[in-house]
């Protein structure tokens, strides 16, 4: 079957944003997003790594614990802010 008509290709983009995500946290905090181990966490779950973390093994869904062993204490990990409907957007965050 033919989706998309006749001789049209179909592509797929992936575009990774938890990067993005966590080198926005680093220049937000005042960090050089290209050399700063940063990982963003709520609870006890890694959200987003930037790259320098990420040559340690560092990936989403890693603990506390797991990232601290990983990069031998060097990666910052940083809880982010929890937004609910219950709480306004600016609630609980310094900006």
């Amino acid at each position: 079957m033919n989706y998309h008509g006749e001789g049209k290709k179909c592509v797929v983009l992936l575009l990774d944003l938890d990067c993005f995500y966590a080198q926005c946290e680093c220049v937000r905090l005042g960090f050089d997003a290209a050399t700063t181990k940063l990982a963003l966490m709520q609870w006890n779950s890694c959200l987003a790594v930037t790259y320098p973390a990420r040559k340690d093994g560092i990936k989403r869904g890693d603990s506390w614990e797991v990232i601290a062993r990983k990069s031998f204490g060097t990666c910052h990990a940083v809880h982010v802010p929890i937004l609910t409907t219950e709480a306004p957007c600016s609630e609980g965050q310094d900006d």
